[in-house]
């Protein structure tokens, strides 16, 4: 049996991975701007937090979170059903900007390769390290403390967004309903992961194409820069937000329904009998 995850073990987790996000905010800026290039910048920055993500990994000895079996994956991958139409709908709203674009092929490949470094960095960080943490330190035999460990991880991602009214220097404002949003989004992800049996692969590939469509509808493909996109939501789309956020929650709850979590639960009671 798996030695207990103790209250020290998801402290020295939860500051690993604060850890990361602090040397980021501070010298993520830095080595942005060591290039004229801001899709180089951007790609160069984005490297950095994956680096930090897997030294974290490592020094925490939790190599076992890039393992999982791949037939939950085949039975749980449907539970980012709410994504695809949302992922169309991103596309079709993009199709423009496509079309239009105006950045080099050597751009187009580093904001590829960006969003991918996104999926992976952030995902290794919040899912991988801490809900995984989370769910060790909990339990997963029974539905409660599996929602814990995903709430509270949520509450996490969405929080540290925040940190975008500093280090990306967007309108405060812009940055609370980002971070709003992404409590819920993290929530809905952490379901997935949870559905998944934990395929940190399949969440870094979802958050990448995500966000990917998101940047592309906010004209990235033309040259607009990050800071601008992100510095799109306002006061006046609250109604909006609220609106995804109980979606979001809606969702998870939905995922996380008791006849389709019960293999999941057996499983890790089979496991700790």
């Amino acid at each position: 049996m798996d030695k207990k995850t103790t209250t020290s073990d998801v402290l020295i987790t939860v500051a690993a991975a604060a850890v990361c996000l602090f040397l980021y905010l501070v010298l993520g800026r830095f080595i942005k701007n060591l290039f004229q290039n801001d899709f180089a910048g951007y790609f160069a920055g984005q490297l950095f937090l994956a680096v930090l993500a897997m030294a974290a990994v490592i020094f925490l000895k939790k190599t076992a979170l890039f393992k999982s079996e791949g037939r939950y994956l085949g039975k749980g991958w449907l539970s980012a059903g709410l994504l695809f139409p949302l992922l169309l709908l991103q596309l079709f709203l993009g199709l423009a900007e496509i079309v239009q674009a105006t950045i080099t092929k050597t751009e187009l490949i580093l904001f590829l390769g960006q969003m991918f470094l996104v999926g992976f960095g952030e995902e290794v960080l919040f899912r991988g390290l801490i809900q995984r943490t989370l769910h060790q330190y909990f339990g997963e035999t029974n539905l409660k403390q599996v929602l814990t460990a995903i709430f509270i991880s949520g509450v996490i991602f969405g929080g540290v967004h925040l940190f975008n009214g500093v280090g990306a220097k967007i309108p405060m404002t812009a940055a609370v309903i980002q971070a709003a949003v992404n409590i819920f989004s993290g929530m809905y992800f952490g379901a997935i992961y949870y559905r998944t049996d934990k395929n940190i692969w399949y969440l870094i590939f979802l958050h990448a194409i995500y966000d990917m469509l998101g940047f592309i509808a906010g004209g990235r493909l033309s040259g607009n820069a990050p800071t601008n996109i992100m510095s799109a939501p306002s006061a006046e789309g609250w109604i909006g937000y609220l609106i995804w956020m109980a979606v979001y929650a809606l969702a998870a709850l939905f995922v996380l329904r008791p006849k389709k979590t019960a293999p999941l639960l057996k499983k890790e009671e089979d496991q700790t009998a």
